[in-house]
């Protein structure tokens, strides 16, 4: 039976509605949708600190909605974001080397492609991501983005957030608050969860990316759009894309979910399976004002 919540700090961080559903509890989280707009997130308590998962075992294995080995999977996981440039270059001209920002840039794989067309800044919590990143030359922000860190960043013209928007503890303020540095013309890209999809509606629960409190926020199509749209954006691309993933994740991932801890083979990890689940969202908006 669906119970009502009416907590003030459950309101919607779209449309500010505070009479909003509770669909599910997972590991002691409520996951509220707002009768509204349809946004679903999880409930957080204002205490908890939600960096505190991004610790060293997050990429290495020691957490069950994390990695199994993230610094092996680089040959597959830099196939992907090599698409990802492509499609941003389709948008954006390289000629005078724009700004583009990464939000949990992780290792730096995907600035690795990009750095030769684009002056790259990344920003990551985890220590450990960021000093395997910054060995490799990157400039990586040990922080997150805020009215701080925007101004000493300053205008850009390319965000890209790979699976993170979900993690954010409030991502219709950082959208906003990009919004007010990224320049005309500028895009955002985004993959992130699809919580209308098929799947995501006959698992329920037991959906693949329903992992409070790793994930703050189940975004749809019909939300992520209207996010842009409201700030004046226009929708170049939203779209389900096929996406490489490394073989070991995908056994990693399914196997804790099931209960079991084992250590996978790196060699699983440098074999790509394209795979397409039709449970994800991609979007790329651009900003016309």
């Amino acid at each position: 039976m669906l119970q009502l919540s009416i907590s003030g700090s459950d309101k919607c961080k779209i449309c500010g509605e505070s009479r909003n559903i509770i669909l599910y509890t997972i590991n002691q989280f409520d996951i509220i949708k707002c009768s509204q707009c349809d946004l679903v997130f999880t409930s957080i308590p204002e205490e908890f600190d939600l960096s505190e998962i991004y610790d060293e075992s997050y990429f290495q294995g020691g957490q069950k909605f994390g990695y199994g080995n993230y610094a092996a999977s680089e040959k597959v996981l830099r196939i992907e974001f090599r698409k990802s440039v492509r499609l941003i270059k389709k948008f954006i001209s390289v000629k005078n080397k724009p700004k583009l920002l990464e939000l949990g840039s992780a290792y730096g794989y995907f600035m690795d492609e990009v750095e030769q067309d684009f002056d790259c800044v990344g920003m990551e919590l985890s220590e450990t991501a960021i000093n395997f990143a910054r060995k490799r030359g990157h400039n990586v922000i040990n922080d997150t983005y805020n009215e701080n860190t925007s101004k000493s960043i300053g205008s850009i013209d390319v965000v890209a957030m790979f699976d993170v928007i979900e993690h954010l503890p409030d991502p219709i303020s950082t959208l906003q608050l990009l919004n007010s540095h990224l320049n005309k013309d500028g895009i955002i890209i985004i993959t992130t969860g699809n919580i209308d999809s098929f799947l995501a509606r006959l698992m329920k629960k037991k959906w693949r990316l329903m992992t409070p409190p790793q994930h703050t926020f189940f975004f749809s199509k019909k939300t992520l759009s209207n996010i842009f749209r409201n700030m004046g954006y226009k929708i170049e691309i939203l779209d389900s894309p096929w996406k490489n993933v490394p073989l070991g994740l995908a056994v990693y991932q399914l196997m804790t979910r099931m209960g079991f801890k084992l250590k996978i083979s790196e060699r699983l990890n440098r074999i790509s399976l394209p795979i397409n689940l039709f449970d994800t969202v991609r979007i790329v908006a651009r900003k016309i004002h």
